[in-house]
């Protein structure tokens, strides 16, 4: 498998932090990916979708690998 690690950075303003999750999402989203990104307030952590049906995991380290088998430009 082909894999790509995409980072986002995280801030100390949540606002700039929900701004980042949002052209994350979208930057997913040109590349062929149904996953979306927020932000979780309570922690100031990102989160990652993993399925269709809402399941999702907090990205301790603001990033996650994806594969570039699967992803389309």
């Amino acid at each position: 498998m082909n894999k790509v690690w995409i980072e986002i950075e995280k801030d100390a303003d949540k606002a700039i932090n929900h701004e980042r999750a949002e052209k994350f999402t979208k930057l997913l989203t040109k590349l062929g990916s149904t996953k979306e990104v927020w932000l979780d307030e309570t922690k100031n952590h990102f989160c990652i979708t993993t399925n269709d049906v809402g399941g999702f995991v907090e990205l301790t380290d603001s990033g996650d690998w994806f594969n570039l088998d699967t992803l389309s430009a």
